[in-house]
C-alpha cells in the first residue's frame, strides 16, 4: 500500500457532488454532537499503546519500503480531562539487538499547570532524574494515543479531534452515500498555510478514519505533511476508539533525503471511567535528582556533583 491511496480517497471525495445546504448543516450538527459526546465519554481513560517507528522510503511518493527500524515505544496512558500520566519505555532497534534505552514518566496536572517528569536511563544504571516545569515535554508525543485528546507540546492542528471541533463551524463539508464525510479546513498564520482534511465515518461515530495535514509557505519549497490512517476500531462500553493506526510524517528536507517517518501504533486494554486523580500522581522515588525549573532549584544532588544550567 502506498500513501498515494489516501490522497486518491480524498480526491474522490472532492469530486463527489455536494448534498443540499440544509443537509450539510445537519451533518455539521451531527458531527459536533457525536464528537462532543465522545470527548465526554472518553474524558477518563486508561490504555496501553505500542508504537513502532520506522524510516520508509520516499521516491516521488511515500512507499511502504522500510529503510530502518528505529525504535519501539511501549506506552501506558492514564488520563482525566487534560491531566494525564504517561509512561514510555523507549527501546532502540537500529544498533544491534533491540535494547531498552530509557523509561520516562510524565505527569501533567492541568489545573495547577505543572508538569513532573521522571526518567531512568540504562546507560547510567542506578541514577534517576526528575524535572518540575510548566511546559509539557515534547517527548510526550511518542505516546501516539495522546493525539486523540489534546495537548500544548505541538500545534493545535496536530490533535485530530479537538482541532476538528475548533474548526468545524467554518470548515467545508462534503457528504457521500453511506455516511462518509470529508471535512476540509484551510487557515493561515504567520505566512504558513495549514490545510487539514478529515475523512469521517458515521459508522464509527464520526471519529476520523483518515487525516491529512499539509503546511506550506507561498513561493517557498517548504512543506510539512502528516497523515493518519486508522486500520481498525474497537468499541468499549459503547465508545469507539482506534485500535490500530498508522501515521506518516515528513517535510521537504526529509523527502529530498529520501525518507519518511512512519509510526505504526496498536492500542489495547482500553478502560473508561475507573481512574481517580491520585492514580495520575507522580512521586519521585528516593534518590532521584530533581531539577525544579519553576523555582530554579536542585535537590538530591550527590556531594561534588555540579548542577546543570
Amino acid at each position: 500500500m502506498r500513501l498515494k491511496r489516501l490522497h486518491c480517497v480524498l480526491l474522490v471525495f472532492a469530486s463527489a457532488a455536494l448534498v443540499h445546504g440544509n443537509e450539510v448543516e445537519d451533518y455539521r450538527i451531527a458531527i459536533r454532537t457525536a464528537l462532543d459526546e465522545w470527548r465526554r465519554a472518553s474524558h477518563n481513560v486508561q490504555l496501553d499503546c505500542v508504537t513502532e517507528l520506522y524510516n520508509v522510503e520516499y521516491d516521488q511518493e511515500v512507499t511502504q519500503r522500510k529503510i530502518v527500524d528505529l525504535a519501539t515505544y511501549d506506552c501506558k496512558l492514564l488520563r482525566i480531562d487534560n491531566s494525564y500520566r504517561s509512561t514510555i519505555a523507549w527501546t532502540i532497534n537500529n544498533s544491534g539487538p533491540p535494547r531498552l534505552l530509557q523509561t520516562v514518566q510524565c505527569h501533567r496536572n492541568a489545573k495547577a499547570g505543572v508538569v513532573r517528569l521522571h526518567s531512568t536511563d540504562t546507560q547510567t544504571p542506578g541514577e534517576q532524574f526528575g524535572v518540575i516545569r510548566l511546559e509539557e515535554d515534547g517527548f510526550t508525543k511518542v505516546n501516539r494515543a495522546n493525539f486523540w485528546f489534546d495537548g500544548s507540546y505541538l500545534g493545535a492542528e496536530e490533535f485530530f479531534v479537538t482541532y476538528l471541533l475548533s474548526q468545524l463551524d467554518r470548515a467545508k463539508i462534503e457528504v457521500r452515500d453511506g455516511g462518509m464525510v470529508l471535512v476540509t479546513d484551510i487557515s493561515e498564520r504567520s505566512g504558513v498555510t495549514c490545510e487539514c482534511k478529515w475523512v469521517l465515518s458515521e459508522q464509527w461515530g464520526f471519529l476520523p478514519s483518515k487525516f491529512l495535514r499539509h503546511l506550506s509557505k507561498d513561493q517557498e519549497a517548504f512543506f510539512h505533511d502528516r497523515t493518519l490512517e486508522v486500520n481498525e476500531m474497537i468499541r468499549v462500553d459503547e465508545v469507539w476508539f482506534p485500535k490500530k493506526f498508522t501515521e506518516w510524517e515528513y517535510n521537504n528536507t526529509s523527502a529530498k533525503a529520501g525518507y519518511v517517518n512512519m509510526y505504526d501504533s496498536t492500542v489495547s486494554n482500553v478502560e473508561f471511567g475507573s481512574l481517580k486523580q491520585q492514580d495520575l500522581e507522580l512521586v519521585f522515588p528516593r534518590g532521584t535528582i530533581v531539577h525544579d525549573q519553576i523555582i530554579g532549584a536542585w535537590r538530591g544532588l550527590p556531594i561534588g556533583m555540579k548542577a546543570l544550567d
